[in-house]
């Protein structure tokens, strides 16, 4: 039964239920006729199923000068043997009266789902609203020293909802005092077959909540910590979003935040306190959101606790310490115009955001930016602490390029010091200014990747590239863009030793390829036809240090194979070229690498190329030198039929 915990003393069949007092009406029963034919009567306001109804006793009489003519009954003089009557018109053999009035029901543990009752049946609160001072307050009022909010959960739809939007300043002495909505959702949108989401909170005598951030690499970053009743512990989410993240930095008085890489490191002993979080982005506390409250003693060998990066006024993105200038105002973040924004201004941002130097990069070196551009003409002194210290324009930007300010900071002053890397796939990335970054595919060729290739103690190296877009990320985030265009001669014994070394100095950074290289000791790449009925067709064969090697295309379309084949005869000297052997029967291919002289030592996989590079290391594509490690499903070997220009 509906409200059985109200009708403990009646029947085991209660068939009707009603109370008195002043309420919309929200549906009514069945209309009886009581007392000549004058009078009708209803119960309405309120609710009903198949054995009983519960609400307000209206009359109706033609003569009442109301619009509808139906007039509420008082409560003077009514008593539970007019109820009795009033059910009994509506056919229903039992009644009770109920009491009047909201009153918060007693908790007997925490967390917990808050109770109230209204005219003696109980209820829920809507959590719309629902935060720490309704919390207190709750809480206070039922003996304890403070109470938190937690995220909704849901309640037996059987529950009405007696409350809903409560705001509290947190002074009250009983809830019922402070500001709320008291409609209930109607009937027929709110069917009883369903849950319902309803407030939820903590009481404690202890000191509450509180988070912090832990080992971090500035101060807006770190580990979320969260604290109850000044006991330390974790959150443990295996699906932490930037909606989490948001909320979690803004409890902490941040504008905004975004997810970092969860921690990989132990719980161990130390007290799982929420777990499971699912933030919408709009709460307040982190412990608003739908999560689970942990208050056992259990312990969890997780690895699973979130990382943020929390923003200020002014932040960076996507990274700490460099990205996109972004500056919040009116609800959001809004980007600066790159022009005229100079060192003195980026110095400026990264004061703000606790670093001591900084560097402008140039121009909107990040990519796609989903905010707009309303700051530019930024003129900074270079004694400002923070960018809004400097001379701006906004609202109206003077910014005819469209570009947006990036910045890289650092505790160590500016220098020309530099370290290079190359990845086991061949790509190339660098260290600047404490912030690891990458070198643009404008202008790239064999003539920087010889001199890296030499700095790494190599004689030579050939240049190639990595596509940019995969089928796991469009854009890897590959750091800051920091060189473009070093024009190199090949004979430098350095890079730093190349023409026009300007780090952050890109302009419009190539967006679809990644510089690689191939460091070599002998000689670089070699293209040969092996194996035709004439020099002019054959297996493609490459030659790179006297490693022997062919080209493999996996679910490639045959126009795409015609784009290599055509490329590759470019390169040998050809004017044209097509395919001759589509490579779509394994046995065939199997058949094909048996006619390569000698053992092939190496592929180039994941060919793509636009169809007008006149060499096939101006494509994007892989090189694999491990046979044992190709996972490739068929090894397609292309056959080419170049003919004379």
């Amino acid at each position: 039964m509906i409200f059985q915990n109200v009708l403990a003393s009646t029947s085991a069949l209660v068939v009707a239920l009603i109370h008195l007092g002043y309420m919309n009406v929200v549906g009514s029963s069945e209309v009886r006729l009581i007392r000549g034919n004058d009078f009708l009567v209803r119960i309405s306001g309120g609710w009903e199923n198949d054995t009983m109804i519960a609400g307000v006793v209206e009359m109706y009489h033609p003569g009442y000068v109301a619009d509808t003519n139906w007039f509420t009954m008082g409560h003077t003089g009514f008593d539970e043997r007019e109820a009795l009557v009033v059910c009994r018109e509506l056919r229903f053999p039992n009644s009770k009266l109920l009491p009047l009035g909201i009153k918060v029901l007693s908790i007997d543990q925490s967390p917990s789902i808050v109770y109230v009752e209204k005219d003696g049946i109980k209820g829920v609160i809507h959590p719309e609203y629902w935060d720490d001072d309704d919390a207190k307050v709750m809480c206070q009022q039922q003996g304890y020293k403070t109470g938190v909010a937690l995220g909704p959960r849901n309640a037996d739809p059987r529950y009405p909802y007696w409350m809903s939007k409560v705001q509290c300043h947190g002074t009250e002495g009983h809830i019922e005092n402070c500001k709320f909505d008291e409609k209930p959702p109607l009937w027929k949108d709110n069917s009883f077959r369903g849950s319902r989401s309803v407030a939820q909170v903590h009481c404690t005598n202890g000191t509450g909540v509180e988070i912090k951030l832990e080992s971090g690499t500035s101060p807006n970053s770190g580990m979320v910590k969260v604290s109850v009743s000044g006991e330390w512990g974790v959150i443990c989410d295996m699906n932490w979003t930037n909606m989490d993240a948001r909320v979690a930095c803004r409890h902490l008085g941040f504008k905004d935040g975004y997810a970092g890489t969860k921690v990989i490191k132990s719980i161990g002993t130390g007290r799982l306190w929420l777990y499971n979080i699912d933030c919408t982005g709009v709460e307040q506390s982190i412990f608003s959101c739908p999560a689970h409250f942990n208050v056992t003693n259990q312990q969890y060998n997780a690895y699973c606790m979130p990382y943020v990066f929390c923003s200020k006024k002014v932040r960076l993105q996507p990274n700490v310490t460099f990205g996109a200038v972004q500056v919040w105002d009116r609800d959001n973040y809004h980007l600066v115009c790159a022009e005229g924004f100079d060192d003195l201004a980026a110095q400026a941002v990264c004061r703000s955001l606790g670093f001591a130097y900084g560097t402008s990069i140039c121009c909107s070196a990040f990519g796609r930016m989903e905010y707009s551009i309303i700051y530019s003409n930024v003129k900074c002194t270079g004694i400002e602490s923070d960018l809004l210290e400097c001379d701006y324009v906004k609202y109206i930007p003077n910014c005819t390029s469209g570009h947006y300010a990036s910045v890289a900071c650092s505790n160590n002053p500016k220098n020309e010091d530099y370290e290079l890397k190359i990845h086991p796939s061949g790509k190339v990335t660098t260290r600047h200014f404490d912030n690891s970054g990458f070198i643009c595919a404008n202008g790239f060729d064999d003539k920087e990747a010889t001199v890296i290739c030499k700095e790494m103690e190599y004689k030579g190296g050939s240049a190639y590239f990595h596509s940019r877009h995969t089928k796991y990320s469009t854009v890897p985030l590959l750091g800051v863009p920091w060189l473009a265009n070093i024009a190199c001669k090949g004979t430098e014994k350095n890079l730093g030793k190349c023409g026009k070394i300007y780090w952050g100095s890109v302009g419009s950074c190539d967006n679809n390829r990644i510089p690689a290289v191939y460091c070599y000791n002998k000689s670089g790449f070699a293209f040969a036809l092996v194996n035709g009925t004439d020099k002019g067709n054959g297996l493609v064969e490459i030659t790179l240090d006297d490693k022997k090697g062919a080209i493999c295309l996996r679910h490639s379309r045959i126009q795409e194979r015609q784009k290599i084949a055509a490329i590759v005869c470019k390169q040998l000297g050809y004017g044209d070229g097509s395919l001759l052997l589509n490579g779509t029967d394994v046995d065939n291919e199997v058949a094909l690498m048996q006619q390569f002289p000698g053992k092939l030592e190496m592929f180039i996989t994941n060919v793509k190329c636009n169809g007008n590079e006149s060499s096939l290391a101006e494509c994007t594509f892989r090189i694999l030198e491990d046979w044992s490690s190709f996972t490739e499903d068929w090894i397609r070997i292309t056959t080419n039929d170049c003919t004379d220009a």
